[in-house]
């Protein structure tokens, strides 16, 4: 028999695999323990411990000291926590590799049959972790250690890298403030078992894996300087331990290093980013509070105090992600119709905000004086149209253009399950008792879902129309579904879909714009309130009981509405639309009550509290704002949204990143990861953002066919160039001296200005369509220019005169910009090519062929070596200059790449999306 793990690890390393499953049986439930309270998922903390210590065995040669096995253990044992949460997967990838009849018909009942069976000791699990919520993350994680895990106080100290006297008082503490609840949660945790056979199981699957050979060298020799370093570091920053704190990770001097992002020649940067793994790890769906215990030492879990969303889920090879993306209302494709949808979702419980986007589903504490960002839950790989909270509040419901519907287990933030739909699923509900959940998806049809059963049944309303939204009756019996240019809101037996009636507007079909935007149903299900936009903006009101009679619209001051809500007392009625207001009226009565007034543009979606007491409204300014309903006050605001980013530039400096999106212009901190500024700038649309050569000045244009000159101090509109082309201007650039810019549109002209004063100074003409990009040369000689004509022209600066044409595009060129070195140039198009060509000759050098879709941005790298490249298939790619080889591609974007950048220095690009949002990817 073996008493300590250096007697079990020497058997181990000498054959013994009876050593090693005594070593799996002594600490399994400790590392289920604390995978339990990292995931929040009994089962999927099973599945860790076993890889956990499946790696375990595979690496054990390389551990150089068997005394720190307990530490290391918990370093893979996090590690392996990391990569599920990265992953955030349950069973959502086997769902998505089945075919789409039988995901629909027997995985989510074979789920819910899963589940059934394991209810109530799953409603002891769920009870325990309320009461614990209740606890500090370090008392809780303690507490769990102890009971769960059956460990000593000295046993978690050595496993957690903490003092025992710091673990003896966090434990006194979880006891002292669970007084009562603490026999039952001593003995609901005790009775709590793994598995019988894991540890059977971990042995068979031992049998198949080779261990790691121990690595040469000096292990502790770079951790010395690593250290040492650190310490050099934290003397000059001055930092306290407190803060050191926020950035320490589990460590191990024998864990192998992290892998970092080089620029190599594969076809896939990856990187495993410190800060996202922390991220991963730490944020959670309850405060996270300070794991300081005044003993001077901080545990191994306690690695942010407060954590960065700028960082949370980016992709592999990202370093940060500036903004939250788009939450523009979605449209249907080739259509440029745009409708509302449920993009906004109260909890039952009123303490949780979810908000869809374009990259994923943001979650927001919306307690008083608690409003902060909790999660984002990332799954969907395009827009996110409809969200919805069961009715016990443990579920999220979400549809996207990715054609899929998810449920999210709002717990651990995960996917759970995902059903594929034939087309967008653009609304998502759920029935008043929750037993059912149903899905438009395009095509004129609803989809419905039976929770417990797994059967689904579809209906077909309109073959004409696209089915935009949904609503259930209060009773779960009807509903009500609006359409695509449909002047009815048509109601169907929820459980037959048979038609009930139409509710007939008496609009003109004939006008484009005519429609119904909303409709809802009273809490007391004797009213249908409508609201319609076209001919006539108007709110109706239809009496079930008298038949569907239409009574006098309410007076909203012919605004044109886009969503109606009814409070869930049945008191209130609250509209919003163009007027940029929220407005409530006495549901008896129809009295004006108030109006709530903050947003700077048309208010597109609203959604009431359970307890009626709060009102979120969403607007086309990209915020979503939280009202008191009794005091009509802005309770907060969340910002950080935006529309498509359409252009980019970088500071000279590096410190500052100005980005053109919508009619708004954005400086982003790249430090600080934070937006520094917004202003206002073109009333149709910002088209191309610049920055002076000496950083002191930002130019920008847009479709108002207006240049602007921005003060990067003062941040003041300080020059206008009116009327700078006869339609729009759609690009601008400035020569390397800084004294002139270049300016190109629709009218299919190139057009040279003074800088300083905004003179014309000469007109370049000889495309014959819209000219997309202008470039100066390096040495400030040559300007090139690209267009819809499929044509690359190059002119004389100084003297205004054509040089040549260059011709080999299929389709219009999108993006030109010269090599800083001034050998090349390139040129990228919507033929999905880039092509080199040769400054001083004009010849083809080379094509960069790789991309799926249209070029829309390309730029090169200060030292000339590379080109990146950013595209329509949501795609970055990056190119050697010198032989045209592809080098990588960088994924992560949800829509189409708009913009690419290089930082002054090189050493980071940054990309802009129609997702709304920049990712930055350090280069090495």
């Amino acid at each position: 028999m073996y008493h300590s793990d250096v007697e079990l690890i020497n058997s181990i390393l000498s054959g013994s695999d009876s050593a090693f499953a005594s070593l799996v049986e002594k600490y399994q439930k400790q590392v289920h323990a604390l995978a339990w309270r990292k995931v929040g998922d009994f089962h999927i903390a099973e599945e860790i411990t076993q890889d956990t210590f499946l790696k375990v065995y595979q690496k054990l040669p390389t551990l150089k000291n068997p005394n720190q096995f307990s530490g290391w253990l918990y370093v893979i044992a996090t590690r392996q926590c990391l990569v599920y949460l990265r992953k955030k997967r349950v069973d959502t990838e086997s769902l998505e590799d089945m075919d789409t009849d039988m995901i629909e018909e027997t995985a989510y009942s074979q789920y819910v049959g899963q589940e059934q069976a394991k209810v109530n000791a799953e409603a002891q699990r769920e009870v325990v972790k309320e009461l614990l919520a209740k606890l500090k993350e370090s008392e809780r994680t303690v507490m769990i250690l102890h009971y769960f895990g059956d460990m000593t106080c000295a046993e978690i100290s050595r496993f957690l890298g903490v003092s025992p006297s710091a673990i003896k008082s966090r434990l006194s503490r979880a006891r002292q403030r669970l007084k009562k609840e603490e026999p039952l949660i001593r003995e609901v945790l005790s009775n709590f078992q793994v598995s019988a056979n894991l540890t059977e199981n971990i042995m068979k699957q031992v049998e198949n894996l080779n261990p790691v050979a121990p690595s040469g060298g000096n292990p502790l020799f770079p951790w010395i300087l690593a250290a040492s370093g650190l310490v050099l570091i934290v003397m000059i920053l001055g930092l306290g331990s407190q803060q050191l704190a926020r950035f320490q990770r589990p460590y191990s001097l024998d864990m192998e290093s992290e892998m970092t992002v080089e620029l190599i020649d594969s076809v896939v940067v990856q990187n495993v980013n410190a800060i996202q793994d922390v991220r991963n790890l730490q944020r959670n769906r309850t405060d996270i509070s300070g794991t300081g215990d005044g003993t001077g030492q901080e545990s191994n879990q306690g690695i942010l105090d407060s954590v960065d969303y700028t960082q949370w889920d980016v992709p592999d090879g990202a370093i940060a992600r500036l903004g939250k993306g788009n939450i523009d209302r979605p449209y249907f494709p080739n259509t440029g119709y745009k409708f509302s949808t449920s993009n906004v979702a109260f909890s039952q419980d009123g303490t949780r905000l979810a908000i869809a986007g374009d990259i994923g589903i943001w979650i927001y504490d919306v307690r008083p004086g608690k409003e902060k960002e909790l999660d984002l839950l990332v799954g969907h790989t395009e827009q996110v149209y409809s969200v919805a909270f069961s009715p016990d509040g443990r579920t999220l419901a979400s549809g996207g253009a990715d054609r899929t519907v998810r449920f999210w287990n709002l717990v651990t933030g995960t996917n759970k399950a995902t059903f594929k739909t034939q087309a967008a699923a653009y609304s998502v509900v759920y029935s008043p008792d929750g037993s059912r959940v149903a899905v438009t998806n395009g095509g004129g049809t609803v989809k419905f879902w039976n929770i417990v059963s797994g059967e689904h049944k579809t209906i077909l309303i309109d073959k004409e129309n696209f089915v935009t939204s949904i609503v259930f009756s209060p009773d779960g019996n009807t509903i009500a579904c609006t359409m695509k240019m449909g002047t009815t809101v048509r109601l169907l037996d929820a459980h037959t879909g048979e038609h009930i009636t139409d509710l007939d507007h008496g609009m003109d079909t004939t006008e484009e714009a005519s429609h119904v935007m909303s409709v809802v149903f009273s809490p007391d299900g004797n009213t249908i309130a409508t609201a319609t936009i076209g001919t006539v903006h108007n709110l109706w009101l239809w009496d079930i009981r008298a038949g569907m009679k239409k009574s006098t619209p309410i007076n909203t001051k012919k605004v044109s509405i886009h969503c109606v809500k009814y409070s869930p007392d049945g008191n209130m009625l609250a509209i919003s639309g163009s007027d940029k207001t929220v407005r409530l009226f006495n549901a008896q009565t129809k009295k004006n009550i108030m109006a709530f007034e903050g947003h700077t543009s048309w208010v597109n979606y609203i959604a009431f509290s359970v307890d009626s007491n709060m009102i979120a409204s969403m607007g086309l300014d990209r915020t979503v704002r939280l009202w008191n309903v009794h005091s009509g006050q802005c309770i907060t605001t969340f910002a950080g949204y935006s529309g498509r980013i359409s252009s980019l530039a970088y500071s000279p400096d590096g410190e500052t990143i100005v980005a053109g999106s919508g009619d708004s212009v954005y400086l982003w901190s790249v430090n600080k990861r934070k937006r520094i500024a917004k202003f206002k700038d073109h009333t149709w649309g910002t088209t191309s953002v610049m920055f002076s050569p000496d950083g002191k000045t930002i130019a920008t244009c847009g479709r108002d066919n207006v240049v602007r000159f921005w003060d990067t101090r003062t941040r003041k509109n300080n020059a206008t160039i009116e009327k700078a082309h006869k339609d729009n201007v759609a690009t601008i650039a400035f020569s390397p001296d800084g004294r002139m810019i270049a300016t190109a549109g629709s009218d299919k002209i190139v057009r040279l200005w003074s800088a300083s004063t905004g003179e014309h100074i000469t007109t370049l003409t000889g495309h014959n369509s819209w000219v997309n990009s202008v470039a100066f040369s390096a040495d400030g000689s040559k300007l090139a220019s690209g267009g819809w004509d499929k044509t690359v022209r190059l002119w004389d600066v100084d003297t205004g005169k054509h040089i040549t044409t260059l011709m080999g595009h299929t389709e219009a060129v999108n993006s030109i910009m010269f090599a800083p070195d001034n050998n090349t140039f390139a040129s990228a198009s919507m033929d999905a090519t880039v092509r080199l060509w040769d400054v001083n000759t004009g010849k083809h050098v080379t094509t960069l062929k790789g991309h799926k879709n249209r070029i829309n941005s390309l730029t090169y790298s200060p030292d000339s070596t590379l080109v990146v490249t950013g595209s329509a298939d949501e795609t970055v790619r990056l190119w050697y200059t010198s032989t045209g080889r592809h080098i990588a591609t960088l994924t992560g974007h949800t829509r189409e790449v708009t913009s690419v950048i290089f930082s002054p220095d090189g050493t980071t690009i940054a990309s802009g999306s129609d997702d709304g949002t920049i990712l930055l990817w350090q280069i090495r």
